[in-house]
This record gives C-alpha cells, structure tokens and sequence, in this order.
C-alpha cells in the first residue's frame, strides 16, 4: 500500500512541477510582453515631443497653445479624463457603426469616413 501512496505522491509532484514550469514561462512571456509595451511608448513619447519641438519652433506656436488643444482633444468626447475615446458614428441608414467596423451590420455599407488616428 506504501508504494501506491508514493507512486501517487510522485505523480501529483511532477504534475505540480510542471504546471509551475508553465506558470513561469507564462509569467517571462508576460514580463516580455510588457518590456517590449513599454519601449514603444518611450520611443512614441519621444516622437512626440521631437515633432513638437519641430512645430513650434517653425510656427511659434506655444506650450499654452499645445495645452489648449490638448484639453480641446480631451473634450472631444465629452469628458475630461484625459482620454480620447472614439465614438460611433451614424451610418447612411441611421444605425450607429462601430469605430472599428469597416461596414455598417445592419445595410452593409461602408463605414463612414474617419479621422486616421480613430483607427490607432
């Protein structure tokens, strides 16, 4: 009876190893994932501010000017949480289309036009 307890307690520990070897795995892929997440918004903050830089000084535009377009850009949606969401919009039939459809589900048509930055 011992050594059917012992075969079973072997079987659960190896079961147990390999789902903590999956778990670790998953949690690298994660930490990969978030890595790589997190250059990209660094390598975008900077393309921002370059281009900032760039328009400001060849327009003379300000900082005050850029912080009222940017609450502006904020308001766009109705509320100030420093958010852009995108809205539906009405379709040709009077249905309302999802930002991301390309065709309305209720007539087929194509999606009304969009600003290029709704589909980001």
């Amino acid at each position: 009876m011992d050594l059917y307890h012992h075969h079973r307690f072997k079987q659960a520990q190896s079961q147990v190893n390999r789902v903590a070897g999956e778990q670790a795995f998953a949690r690298a892929a994660q930490r990969d994932d978030i890595n790589a997440l997190h250059d990209r918004l660094d390598r975008l903050t900077m393309l921002c501010e370059a281009m900032w830089m760039l328009l400001k000084d060849e327009t003379g535009y300000t900082e005050e000017d850029l912080e009222a377009r940017l609450y502006d850009l904020d308001m766009s949606d109705g509320s100030r949480d420093q958010r852009k969401r995108t809205v539906p919009q009405r379709c040709g039939c009077g249905a309302m289309v999802h930002p991301r459809s390309t065709r309305c589900v209720f007539c087929g048509d194509e999606a009304p036009e969009r600003p290029a930055f709704d589909a980001v």
